[in-house]
């Protein structure tokens, strides 16, 4: 259940993320990481893709793992 709620979510910001970088008004990136970031607590795939960014990029570690346990406190 909480999987098919994830995937949802994901799909949802994912969706509204896609048409913000065409509509000038909503923050398209932003939505697009947002529903990466549920996609990532569901395919394991997608949570290396966050693990490596959080390597890569030390300064966005804090902000994704404070999304994470907020959006998904039972994760980590």
């Amino acid at each position: 259940m909480k999987k098919a709620i994830r995937l949802g979510i994901g799909v949802f910001f994912v969706i509204t993320g896609i048409l913000g970088l065409v509509l000038p008004v909503i923050p398209g990136i932003l939505f697009i990481l947002l529903g990466l970031l549920a996609f990532s607590t569901v395919y394991e795939p997608v949570g290396r893709v966050f693990d490596w960014l959080q390597k890569k990029y030390p300064k966005v570690n804090e902000p994704l793992q404070r999304w994470r346990e907020k959006l998904f406190p039972d994760i980590n």
